[in-house]
């Protein structure tokens, strides 16, 4: 449970009146009254701030058009609510709010590496669909951007769900597990991952899909990949390697979230340590560098089922079935050698190094600049719940 810290009410008389019938102050000067200790108002720690929950106080009235404006800081030392500018002390984004940021900034974080970094996906697709046989590097390299469409169509939705159900997660998951924000942080990074990887991966399949038949070169078109799924397996055929495809994300940002996490607290600990000005508060470079160290790691790790995964989404029509992840690891291993399960490992790790240095510094960006915004809007509309009469 996050300390407690006393509040004080700092009462300013409106102009033109004056506490105890005392003249009025100067033009330019404010003389408040004393201020009055409200103790156990639960604070939690955000951006090296306070934030205060419960009820906030913005003005009260004493009848007539005159009025006492109630101020409330934090330890003393907070800035005005009623009326001020953004940095006030304020309440944080409630779930609904935080979800709402993680799905706009994780979209435009997604679609942005899908852009960039497509070439690299549709070359360690290729590499690992092509397994042992030999392939013409010109063959390899031929139309680097085939399957662009359906991944950027794929690419907002499934990093919104993604990242809208990870931050909400993240949030009621730390604020229920005992030491939720200190300890045992990581068990709520990881388990908000795992709920965001269902979200992300369930919109992603067959997009998914037809993007990997299109990149392993079975189709001219999206048309052609979806009328050719549609006919041989039905809607089922677009769902092929779904369980691969969470199988191998949950290992993944098991991996990937809680070490981006890790990093960067580390990291601004200690530039907090070192006397920085900012209070250890990382930078956009070095917030993007925390996310590709973390990316490259997840992927070595999990390269062989992101091997199957592909594997699973362009068997052909006649070929035998994998009938599952152990089934395609073991067979793989068994008819290629171990060492086709680490096909594409190279390009897969570079495309994941560079992505997470992409999505992660675009997604923080996204999200410094939506979160105030969409936090007045909530202080908007809650304003009249804050407000009672002296």
């Amino acid at each position: 449970m996050a300390p407690t810290a006393a509040a004080r009410l700092s009462i300013v008389p409106p102009p033109g009146m004056s506490a105890g019938g005392a003249p009025p102050p100067r033009r330019g000067r404010r003389h408040p009254w004393g201020g009055i200790p409200l103790a156990c108002c639960p604070q939690s720690p955000v951006g090296g701030g306070a934030r205060l929950r419960g009820l906030l106080l913005t003005k009260a009235t004493t009848g007539g058009d005159a009025g006492v404006h109630v101020h409330v800081k934090a330890g003393g030392s907070g800035s005005p609510v009623g009326g001020a500018p953004a940095a006030a002390v304020a309440p944080g984004l409630t779930p609904t709010g935080t979800f709402q940021v993680g799905l706009l900034a994780g979209a435009v974080a997604g679609t942005a590496v899908d852009v960039v970094l497509f070439p690299l996906d549709t070359f360690k697709t290729r590499v690992q669909a092509a397994g042992t046989a030999a392939v013409a590097r010109a063959q390899l390299l031929r139309g680097l951007y085939a399957g662009i469409a359906p991944a950027v169509v794929a690419s907002a939705p499934a990093a919104a769900a993604f990242f809208g159900t990870y931050d909400a997660l993240k949030r009621v998951l730390a604020d229920t597990i005992p030491d939720g924000h200190g300890r045992y942080a990581p068990v709520a990074h990881m388990l908000a991952a795992a709920g965001g990887d269902v979200a992300s991966s369930t919109v992603r399949a067959p997009f998914e899909v037809v993007k990997q038949r299109l990149q392993a070169g079975m189709h001219a078109s999206s048309g052609d990949a979806i009328r050719s799924v549609w006919r041989t397996s039905g809607f089922r055929g677009f769902y092929a390697g779904y369980g691969s495809l969470v199988l191998r994300e949950l290992p993944f940002d098991a991996l990937q979230f809680p070490l981006y996490e890790a990093l960067k607290s580390r990291w601004a600990a200690r530039r907090a340590a070192s006397g920085h000005p900012d209070g250890g508060r990382l930078q956009t470079w070095q917030t993007s560098a925390c996310g590709s160290a973390a990316g490259a790691v997840s992927a070595a790790v999990t390269t062989p089922l992101d091997v199957v995964k592909t594997r699973m989404m362009t068997q052909a029509a006649g070929t035998v079935p994998y009938k599952g992840v152990v089934d395609g690891l073991s067979r793989i291993a068994r008819e290629e050698g171990v060492a086709a399960l680490t096909a594409g490992l190279v390009p897969r790790v570079v495309w994941i190094a560079l992505g997470g240095a992409i999505f992660f510094g675009g997604y923080e960006v996204t999200k410094a600049h939506l979160t105030p915004k969409v936090l007045r809007m909530e202080q908007r509309r809650r304003e009249e719940g804050r407000a009672f009469k002296l």
